[in-house]
């Protein structure tokens, strides 16, 4: 989970010792990290991970669950038609980089995965015919909050703690309130400056839109 049930107390003022509310914390803990992954279209967990790529003779690859910590395998398949498991190359990790912890260097370049069909001017690209021709096993990720050496970034979380928090039945910004007034001192809850997006604050998607996977 992208938070800890002892943060999101603190941020609501629940004192640890209360237990009162805590299948319902750990409920909107679960739901508001699975609308996280939802949204950036990834999971943020340490793990291995294993994608397929069309090459096109370039040298590097962007990776989808950063950040890459190691690449554990690259292969190359003859990528025709029908015959896409036909392993060509295996490419050693240790002969790849990584860029920015973002993406995989390989100074051979990755063999075009692209079917060139016959044109006017010579051979062009057949988007129709294309094939997944470079599969990549690497490990990416982060180590998750309350996990020893957690890594995770601190916006992230606080992300997902608002998201709890705008979830949360018992706060006031999901009263169905417009104001209120205490003697002199009046608080306006007006939806206006903070308008959702399939039920997640504008304030939480801006910093959602950091980490959206890489687009290939």
């Amino acid at each position: 989970m992208y938070t800890t049930l002892d943060k999101l107390k603190l941020h609501l003022g629940i004192e640890f010792s209360d237990e009162s509310k805590d299948e319902l914390l750990e409920y909107l803990i679960e739901d508001s990290t699975k609308d996280i992954e939802n949204e950036c279209g990834r999971s943020f967990e340490r793990n291995t991970f294993t994608e397929y790529f069309c090459g096109n003779g370039s040298q590097v690859i962007y990776l989808k669950n950063r950040p890459v910590i190691s690449i554990t395998s690259v292969t190359i398949n003859s990528g025709e038609s029908g015959s896409l498991n036909t392993l060509i190359e295996t490419i050693a990790a240790s002969n790849c980089d990584i860029v920015d912890t973002a993406a995989i260097f390989y100074s051979g370049g990755f063999p075009d995965g692209r079917a060139l069909e016959e044109g006017i001017v010579g051979k062009y690209p057949d988007p129709s015919k294309t094939s997944r021709n470079i599969t990549i096993t690497y490990v990416g990720g982060y180590i998750l909050p309350g996990e020893e050496d957690s890594d995770f970034p601190a916006d992230l979380e606080g992300a997902c703690i608002e998201l709890c928090k705008h979830k949360y039945p018992y706060s006031v910004q999901n009263r169905n309130v417009v104001s209120e007034q205490i003697a002199d001192y009046k608080v306006q809850y007006g939806k206006s400056t903070e308008y959702e997006k399939d039920g997640i604050p504008i304030r939480v998607m801006r910093i959602l839109k950091r980490y959206k996977g890489a687009v290939i």
